[in-house]
């Protein structure tokens, strides 16, 4: 069974990871912004590490698209999430999980929670998609669960007011996804899909990058990572390994 990063199979987790440590993350030739439709940029930037690594990045205005959550208990990889959404623009995996395929973290959709999992504030931050995106550092910032519409918990933060917020380095290496904001309130959603990189190698090259950061948020990466996007002028699939029961949904209003 596949599943959250909690719980992945030895044989899965080999295929991701890696126990040797890259050098720390160096910025080619910086690449540039494409706009991709309604308003949405793509960045591809490549990095030396001991191989090649890349960040694949979308950019949505603050305003003009509607975000959510979704969720199944019959779990499906990230690309035919997609093909099951004829409105979605971008589908990306979304938190962390169990192996019942429940949210391991406070996690509501619909303003309905699903279950009574909750992770530590201090720990931990939450994404809130509806009725206005934000990204809450619940170590120091106050939310009212009944009000909640679309959100959930996940962790650990990569960013906080645009400074690295990773203090040591795991040495465990996977692909990674993200989510994240800048002091324009624009929303970012990222993915590592080839070379693994820890947490704070991401973290690291994320400060490289031609971006006035506020927060990042990493989501569950490893085996889970995976994120599809289409419209007219552009269509990409870059398929997580594993089936995800819940993934993160961006429509155009």
């Amino acid at each position: 069974m596949l599943c959250g990063a909690g719980c992945v199979p030895t044989e899965v987790k080999q295929a991701i990871e890696t126990s040797v440590q890259p050098p720390p993350p160096a910025v080619e030739e910086a690449a540039s912004w494409q706009p991709v439709g309604n308003g949405i940029e793509r960045l591809e930037q490549r990095f030396s590490t001991s191989t090649d690594a890349r960040i694949v990045l979308y950019r949505f205005p603050a305003t003009g698209f509607a975000w959510r959550f979704d969720q199944s208990g019959d779990p499906k990889r990230v690309g035919a999430w997609m093909d099951a959404s004829s409105q979605a623009v971008l589908v990306i995996n979304g938190v962390y999980f169990s192996e019942d395929f429940k949210p391991t973290g406070l996690f509501v959709s619909q303003s309905k929670r699903a279950g009574a999992r909750q992770f530590d504030n201090n720990k931990s931050g939450l994404i809130i998609l509806s009725p206005k995106v934000a990204l809450l550092d619940t170590a120091s910032e106050k939310y009212d669960v009944k009000s909640l519409r679309e959100a959930a918990q996940s962790y650990p933060f990569l960013l906080k007011d645009g400074k690295a917020a990773i203090d040591k380095d795991t040495e465990k290496y996977a692909r990674r996804s993200f989510f994240g904001l800048d002091r324009d309130g624009r929303v970012y959603v990222g993915i590592v899909p080839d070379e693994p990189l820890s947490l704070r190698e991401l973290a690291t090259a994320l400060l490289k990058l031609d971006v006035s950061w506020d927060r990042v948020i990493n989501l569950d990466g490893g085996p889970s990572s995976g994120l599809s996007f289409r419209s007219d002028a552009w269509h990409e699939t870059v398929d997580s390994y594993a089936a995800v029961p819940n993934v993160i949904v961006v429509e155009k209003k």
